[in-house]
């Protein structure tokens, strides 16, 4: 137990204070803060118009322009295209890069393949999910300094989510509660690519492949998606807070991901059994 502390201890630092990390949240945060500057702030605007001519248009909320709630924008969608690689960069290369530097030679001399390779997923999984979801919550505290929550309204037609959308019952009564549940869903998702990342460590011998695989999956699938008018299977459509493809079910999405998450471990699982893995 003492080892399995240690061990954890050493992977939380390793994936949560280095470079990588900084990076990754550094350039998330600056499109956060560029779209409050581009399409938050200009928002104050229709509230001026509502004080001066009254009630004959619904002003913007909170919930319709912060970066989650207007995905067609350039950041928004920026943001989206880049989350695989702000998930995985902090630290999802880092067991490539300990069996390539023969690091896994000197712990597993302290520690057995199994707790090392369990604190590595767990922290691999955590950094990838905060490394996506800090920019967001920025982005929306930065957006309610400018501009007021006020709840959506279906029948403005301003705000995007539907009755076939996810949590749309939930957006329209306790839109708070709406963004907590899809930014969970969120840091699953981007936490269940850096354990794919991890396993594809053992397939290729390029650090810059291992980085950009992922990645390179997801533009892939969507590319594919869109082509065949099926983007509620997209994973690029699950990050969309805005759900512009409306069908989404939750089911479908958290059965993918742990899809995707089971055979990524027993890969790995598959992998820490062998004799040597260097």
């Amino acid at each position: 137990m003492k080892d399995m502390k240690g061990i954890f201890k050493n992977e939380m630092k390793r994936a949560f204070i280095n470079r990588n990390m900084f990076i990754a949240v550094f350039i998330g945060c600056v499109i956060a803060v560029m779209q409050v500057i581009k399409c938050s702030i200009p928002a104050i605007e229709s509230l001026k118009l509502y004080e001066l001519y009254g009630k004959a248009e619904y002003p913007d909320s909170l919930f319709n322009t912060w970066i989650g709630g207007v995905g067609y924008t350039y950041h928004a969608t920026l943001y989206t295209i880049l989350i695989p690689l702000i998930a995985i960069f902090p630290y999802a290369g880092s067991l490539y890069q300990d069996i390539k530097s023969g690091y896994v030679k000197i712990i597993f001399t302290k520690v057995s393949k199994k707790k090392y390779f369990v604190s590595k997923i767990i922290a691999a999984f955590l950094s990838g999910g905060t490394a996506v979801v800090i920019p967001l919550i920025l982005n929306l505290f930065l957006t309610a300094l400018f501009v007021p929550a006020l709840r959506p309204d279906a029948s403005t037609m301003m705000f995007s989510i539907n009755d076939g959308s996810m949590f749309s019952d939930i957006y329209y009564s306790k839109p708070f509660v709406y963004i907590l549940l899809y930014m969970l869903l969120i840091f699953m998702m981007a936490g269940v690519f850096c354990v794919m990342c991890l396993a594809v460590s053992f397939l290729v011998d390029n650090y810059f492949v291992v980085l950009t695989s992922v990645f390179i999956y997801y533009i892939v699938e969507n590319y594919i998606c869109l082509y065949f008018w099926k983007t509620i299977y997209s994973f690029e459509q699950f990050f969309r807070i805005d759900q512009p493809a409306a069908g989404i079910s939750i089911g479908f999405v958290i059965g993918k991901c742990m899809l995707f998450f089971i055979v990524s471990l027993g890969m790995l699982v598959v992998e820490a059994k062998r004799e040597e893995i260097y």
